[in-house]
This record gives structure tokens, C-alpha cells and sequence, in this order.
């Protein structure tokens, strides 16, 4: 193990000239380097420097050493002693970083200024010369050794990164984005690099100049070269001008060959990008004009489902039930008629409250599509449709066949229906058959069917608890809330509001009166009775000041005075859950909202 300590100590007419001797000195010199230990790495690199004072390798190891640990006038003597033997621009350039750090300025320019005079014709020259000059801070003048080389070969594009990078430590930002579009109009596969690098920018300089240097260049170069465009659109994406970016992607596709197989992919691209962003509108127009120019793209059907997405995050229903009819009515594509089918009967059912159409839709899946996986989703469907409509028996029966078309290993889908088969025992106040079922709801192993279910199990256990709690009066107060929960579930948000009403003056010593409070509040909530809704959570904090939902209360009353305007209040809440809540699940959104309100109240946080 030590073996190499006895080379150290052997003479070293014995051992220098052995290869192998060399590379375990090698090996030992950047151990210590990775280690930090840079006296000791630079011993060693010393050893292999004396042997071999031509290799670059050996003699770059012991400057970089050196030179931390700040002993610049060895570094110096290492240097001139590599020049007596290879008189390089690599040396020359390095010469003149060391006596710069030494405090000798005007020797260091003139070592530079020789070297570029005896290599001018050799480009790595003017590149190590520069990058020497950065080193030491000297950005203008690197920049000039750039331009320098630009001239001496005839070249607007040469040193293109180095300069914009030089340009960027100046904050120099239009310069730099000047000099990153020189280097992208040579290096076209490079858009993503260039791109990241000019909208870093956006954070650090007035961004309408820096897409005004990028409209510019587009402007100069005529037909723009496409990778331009595509970085303009992204300038205009960062700003937020969706629309503006909508028209080049429109000129990018127009300028497509008519046998390109990808035409509509810039524009069905950004249309999804333009949705996630909820440029709902733009996405439409999008859409719908890749749909109205390009029908024959091979994103033709996803686009289409994709804008009924859009319509439906507008609030406009009837809209995407038009794009879906227009798909469900080509003949052919299967399996984009079976998820039109779909979305139409989920659109039926939670956007339209039209159940009895959604009936007929799911009824139209589950009979005509025998993929199980299309069944099986269908079935459940059914079920949460006959709730809607208070046929609860028929929603036990499509459960339970949905149940029967799982299998063992489908622990996700079953937990599902489970949960669904619970809910509306629940509903119907079997609440052991509720109790029984919940507890049937088990964790997932496999991390890839885990994804969305955790939140499920969390579910179930909440509701074990809380029917548990209520089962000692479940003969006045539990089943008052579960008829309040199943009209929730149907939207029959006033039948709801008032039997919670009355559940909590009849019952009020119960724990569910707590639980109905924050229901209520709930639905006043979505019914725009803000001060009813403050008023419910400030009673249940009142009444009930040691419920487990009172930190719930706590968290919504802060959020319903926030959006009053009674910011002071808000705060004030806001931080009452922090000190009395430490635990509670509201904490992180508690800290956020705090934080949000700095800037409104004054106070510190």
C-alpha cells in the first residue's frame, strides 16, 4: 500500500526515466489536488515538471498549484524555464498572467503585445493571450485581442462565444446577444444553447433592448434564418407576448417544405406551451389555425383534443363539445373517437351537470369499445352518474362491475372504486358497510402505480377518522351531514348549505359540527358570500377551539379576509396559525401568503 513512498525516497537517477514510476507520481499529484492539499500536489508536479519540462500536462499542474497557493514569482521562474525549451504562445501568454499578478503591469502588456506580434498568424495565440487578460480582469482589453484576431483573419465571427462572454461579465448585454446571434447564424444546432444563454438576460438587463438587438438581426437577414425566428418567438414568449410570438411560428410553418413530415409541430408546440402558460385564447387561435392550414399534420388529432381542453379552461363547454362531435363523427381513428367519447361525457357530467346525457355516453363506451381499460372506465363513470341523479342503487350496480373487470395486481384502480363504493355507502348512512370499505383502500408498492394514489390512501384514513368520531351519534347528527355531503356531491349546493345549517343548531355538542361549519364555509365560498363565509369560520374558531379543523378555519378565514382587501387581519392570522399550528398542513401555504403581504403591510416577516 505504501509502496510509493520508498520511490519518493529512492535517488532519482533510479527511478526517473521509468514510465511507471512517472504515472504514479501522476496519480498522487492530483489526488492531492482533489484533496485540496496543494503544496503536496505541487511537490509532485514539480518532480514530473524537472523530468519533463516539455509536457504540458505536467506543467500545467504545477502553475495551476502554484498559483493557488498565490507563489506567482516561482510561478514566473517555472514559466521562463518551459520558454528556454519550448517558446510557445502558450508559455508567453502565461508569462504575462503571472508578472500581471506580481504587480508588474506594464511588462506583463508588453509580454502579451510580443507574442501576438510573433504569432499573428496563429489564432490560438490571440485566444491565449486573451484568456490571460480575463483572468486578471482585463476584460476590454481581451475584447480588443479579439477584434485584433478578427482582423488579422478576416473574420466577423471568429471568438463569437468569447467575446459574448466577455461582453457578459462587462454587462454588456446587447453586445453579447449581438455576438451569441453571430455564433448562432454559423452553429444553427446551437439554438438551444444561445437561446438559454439570451433569455438569462431577461433577469439582468432592460429585456425590450435585448429583443430589440434580436429583431434587429431578424430584420438584416431576409428570409430570416428559421433558428433566428424561433429565438425571437422565445423572446417574445419571456415578455409575455404570446400573440406577437403566434405570427413568426405561423411564418416558420408557411416556410415548411410541403413534404415535411413534422409540418404543425413549431405551432401545435407552442400552442400546448401557450395553454400550460394560460394564454388560453392565444392556444385557441393557434389551434384552430393549425387545424384550418395544416389538416394534414400528423398532430391533427391531438390538436383537436387539445382545443377542446382550451375551450373548456375558458368556460365555453359548448365549444369543445363541437370539436368533439366533429372527431367522434370521422370514421377511423379509434382510439381518438374513444377519448373524444370520453371527454364528452366527463364535459356532460361536471361541466354541464347534463348526467342523463352522460349516461348515454358512457353507456355508448362501455357497450362498444371491448378494451377492458375503456370498460372499466366507463363502468365508474356510470356509477358517479347515477349519484348525480340520486339513483344510488344504480351507482352501487356500475361500481361493482367496474370492480369485477379488476385484478389483483390493478391495487390503484381498485382503490378507486373502493373509495367511490365507500362514498356512497356513506351517502346512504351505512357506515360500518362505509368504514368497511375505506379500510380496504391499501398503499401502493410499485413507485410507478404509486403516482396520484398516496393522496387517495390519505383520503380513506381521513374519512375512517372522521366516521369513527361521528359514530356515536349516528343517529342524529352523522346522518344529517352525509345527506349534506351526497347533495355537494350532486351540486345541490343549497340543500347542502341548509342542512349543514341546521345539522350544526341542532347538534352543536357534537364533534361534526365543527366539520359542517368548514363545509359551510366552503360553499359559501363558491357562492361568493365572502362575509357569510368569514363569519362561519370565525364561529367554528369561537365554539370550537380545540376541533382538529380549526386549523383549517384559521387558514381559510385568513384567505377569506385577504381577498377583502383586510390585509392587517390577514397577517394577523396568517401568523396566529403559525405560532398555535406548528404542524398543521396549511404551514407552508400559511408562510407564503405571509410573505406575499410584506410588501402591502410593512411588516416584517
Amino acid at each position: 500500500m505504501w509502496g510509493w513512498l520508498l520511490g519518493i525516497l529512492l535517488p532519482v537517477a533510479v527511478w526517473s526515466q521509468t514510465p511507471q514510476r512517472l504515472q504514479q507520481i501522476y496519480r498522487m499529484a492530483t489526488d492531492f489536488e482533489r484533496m485540496g492539499y496543494y503544496d503536496r500536489a505541487a511537490r509532485q508536479f514539480q518532480i514530473l515538471f524537472d523530468q519533463q519540462p516539455q509536457n504540458t500536462i505536467y506543467y500545467r499542474g504545477l502553475k495551476r498549484n502554484l498559483e493557488r497557493l498565490g507563489k506567482y514569482q516561482e510561478v514566473v521562474q517555472v514559466i521562463r524555464r518551459r520558454l528556454s525549451i519550448v517558446d510557445d504562445a502558450l508559455g508567453r501568454s502565461d508569462l504575462g498572467g503571472a508578472l500581471y499578478k506580481l504587480g508588474k503591469a506594464d511588462e506583463a502588456r508588453q509580454v502579451w503585445q510580443q507574442t501576438l506580434q510573433r504569432f499573428a498568424r496563429n489564432s490560438g495565440a490571440y485566444a491565449q493571450v486573451a484568456s490571460a487578460m480575463i483572468a486578471n480582469q482585463l476584460f476590454d482589453e481581451a475584447i480588443e485581442v479579439y477584434k485584433q484576431a478578427r482582423r488579422a483573419f478576416g473574420s466577423d465571427v471568429m471568438f463569437a462565444i468569447e467575446l459574448a462572454n466577455a461582453y457578459t461579465a462587462k454587462s454588456q448585454y446587447e453586445r453579447a446577444t449581438r455576438e451569441f446571434i453571430r455564433y448562432l447564424e454559423r452553429n444553427p444546432r446551437q439554438l438551444p444553447y444561445v437561446q438559454r444563454r439570451i433569455l438569462q438576460f431577461f433577469d439582468e438587463a432592460d429585456s425590450l433592448k435585448i429583443l430589440r438587438t434580436v429583431e434587429e438581426a431578424v430584420r438584416r437577414k431576409q428570409p430570416a434564418p428559421i433558428p433566428l425566428l424561433k429565438l425571437q418567438a422565445e423572446c417574445l414568449k419571456r415578455l409575455g407576448r404570446f400573440a406577437d410570438a403566434l405570427d413568426i411560428y405561423r411564418r416558420i410553418e408557411e416556410r415548411r417544405p410541403q413534404k415535411d413530415r413534422n409540418r404543425g409541430s413549431e405551432l401545435y408546440n407552442f400552442a400546448n406551451e401557450a395553454l400550460r402558460a394560460g394564454q388560453r385564447d392565444i392556444a385557441i387561435r393557434a389551434f384552430r389555425l393549425l387545424l384550418q392550414q395544416w389538416p394534414d399534420t400528423p398532430f391533427v388529432q391531438t390538436a383537436r383534443m387539445n382545443l377542446a381542453d382550451a375551450y373548456l379552461e375558458m368556460g365555453q363547454p359548448e365549444a369543445a363539445l363541437q370539436i368533439l362531435d366533429e372527431m367522434i363523427a370521422n370514421p377511423g381513428q379509434r382510439i381518438f373517437k374513444f377519448r373524444a367519447l370520453l371527454k364528452k361525457g366527463e364535459i356532460f357530467l361536471n361541466a354541464l351537470n347534463r348526467p342523463e346525457d352522460a349516461i348515454e355516453v358512457f353507456e355508448t363506451i362501455f357497450q362498444a369499445y371491448p378494451d377492458l381499460q375503456a370498460r372499466r372506465g366507463a363502468a365508474i363513470a356510470l356509477g358517479d352518474c347515477y349519484v348525480k341523479i340520486d339513483r344510488l342503487d344504480r351507482a352501487r350496480e356500475w361500481y361493482e362491475e367496474a370492480f369485477k373487470l379488476t385484478q389483483r395486481s390493478d391495487q390503484a384502480l381498485r382503490n378507486r372504486i373502493l373509495f367511490q363504493q365507500a362514498r356512497l355507502a356513506f351517502f346512504e348512512s351505512r357506515f360500518n358497510e362505509a368504514l368497511r370499505l375505506f379500510e380496504q383502500i391499501q398503499p401502493i408498492t410499485s413507485r410507478a402505480a404509486r403516482a396520484g394514489s398516496e393522496d387517495l390512501v390519505n383520503d380513506a384514513l381521513d374519512w375512517i377518522f372522521f366516521i369513527e368520531q361521528g359514530l356515536p351519534d349516528s343517529t342524529g347528527a352523522l346522518p344529517l351531514y352525509a345527506r349534506a355531503q351526497k347533495f355537494i356531491e350532486q351540486g345541490k349546493y343549497q340543500q347542502a348549505e341548509e342542512t349543514l345549517s341546521r345539522l350544526v343548531e341542532q347538534f352543536p355538542k357534537t364533534a361534526i359540527a365543527a366539520k359542517a361549519l368548514l363545509d359551510l364555509g366552503d360553499i359559501q365560498g363558491q357562492n361568493q358570500q365572502t362575509e357569510a363565509r368569514i363569519e362561519t369560520y370565525r364561529r367554528l374558531l369561537k365554539e370550537y377551539p380545540s376541533s382538529v379543523y380549526a386549523d383549517a378555519a384559521l387558514f381559510f378565514l385568513a384567505r377569506a379576509l385577504e381577498s377583502t382587501g383586510r390585509t392587517a387581519e390577514a397577517i394577523e392570522h396568517y401568523e396566529k396559525l403559525l405560532v398555535e399550528f406548528p404542524e398543521s398542513i396549511y404551514l407552508e401555504q400559511a408562510r407564503y401568503r405571509l410573505r406575499a403581504l410584506q410588501s402591502q403591510s410593512g411588516r416584517i416577516f
